[in-house]
């Protein structure tokens, strides 16, 4: 994918719901986040990247991670009476 150089990626995700609540009740959440970390992950095989506006394109994967991780996170809104 790459010449060889050495390339770093940074970004945030930003996660967003909201719920509407009535008169004489109130909103309870429960948030659920799940993390895993890895080192020295070997890749190989082939990545697809979809882009937001649907397009596609594969690439050819062989290398190894220095540290990998993955979040995911799981929300549970709900109404209930006061």
């Amino acid at each position: 994918m790459t010449d060889g150089q050495t390339i770093t990626k940074e970004f945030t995700e930003t996660y967003a719901d909201s719920m509407t609540v009535r008169p004489g009740m109130k909103m309870t959440a429960t948030v659920t986040l799940y993390k895993v970390v890895a080192k020295d992950v070997k890749w190989t095989g082939k990545m697809t990247v979809t882009y937001a506006w649907g397009g596609t394109q594969t690439f050819d994967v062989d290398g190894t991670f220095d540290s990998v991780s993955c979040t995911k996170q799981h929300i549970n809104l709900n109404a209930v009476p006061l």
